[in-house]
């Protein structure tokens, strides 16, 4: 029996990460992370090692966080920059370093990844992997 896309990500629904982090080493981890807009920015920024965070939304309601200080300071997340440019509308000039947090996205607002959302990112992160 074939399971689909759908119906694996209806049974993660319950015990699945809420965010993503991205590491410059191309290292894929899931976190459980409050994702509440109130308080988000700043453990956003814990988890990132860092003071300031950027903010680049995705299409289709995923959200990239990253150190907004990182770029010269940090290394280079090839792995998350190609993520970016293969999920955006426009080819976009950001290039990302230091480590990336993705969460998911509706209305403008951070929320947790959905079991959908989550298995589309990490499908599409270990994807990438493979061509860098």
């Amino acid at each position: 029996m074939t399971t689909t896309i759908e119906q694996l990500a209806e049974s993660m629904e319950t015990g699945q990460p809420d965010v993503i982090l991205v590491t410059e080493e191309q290292d894929i981890i899931p976190l459980n992370l409050p994702a509440n807009p109130e308080n988000f920015a700043e453990y956003a920024a814990a988890v990132l090692r860092c003071s300031l965070v950027e903010h680049v939304g995705l299409p289709g309601g995923w959200d990239l966080w990253c150190d907004e200080e990182a770029l010269g300071e940090r290394p280079h997340n090839e792995l998350a920059t190609q993520l970016l440019q293969c999920h955006t509308d426009d080819p976009p000039t950001l290039h990302i370093h230091g480590p990336v947090l993705i969460t998911g996205s509706h209305g403008g607002k951070v929320e947790p990844l959905s079991g959908r959302h989550y298995l589309l990112a990490s499908t599409a992160l270990r994807q990438i992997a493979r061509t860098i």
